[in-house]
């Protein structure tokens, strides 16, 4: 997936710089950071589910999206392409974890990496 997603900023960058634009930078920054710590501490699970939700909120972009740039035949088309593989990507981060979730676990198991190294580093 995250090949994919690396096509999918060339495909953009290479129609912005078509466009006379300039792709934007991307820096490592505090909305980053944070996203990544947040992803640590609640775990795999939690993890996947936020990335489940990215994927569904970045399809419905693309499909919004085709409204303003349905005009240019190109963006139309990269547009589609990418809404087709984002929804793929949800597809496959549901199969990643169980469907109930929590629920499916024994009594007491907060799941793999929920948030268990607080209790270690304080000896518990």
């Amino acid at each position: 997936m995250a090949e994919a997603e690396e096509r999918h900023a060339d495909r953009w960058a290479a129609k912005l710089v078509e466009l006379g634009g300039a792709p934007p930078a991307f820096g490592d920054g505090v909305g980053h950071r944070f996203s990544r710590w947040l992803n640590r501490m609640l775990g795999t699970e939690a993890t996947i589910r936020r990335m489940e939700a990215a994927e569904d909120r970045h399809t419905a972009e693309y499909n919004s999206q085709q409204k303003v740039l349905g005009r240019d035949a190109d963006a139309s088309r990269i547009l589609k392409e990418i809404a087709v593989e984002e929804k793929a990507h949800a597809k496959m981060l549901k199969t990643m974890v169980p469907a109930g979730g929590a629920a499916e676990r024994a009594p007491g198991d907060p799941g793999p990496g929920a948030l268990a190294w607080p209790r270690r580093r304080l000896g518990e």
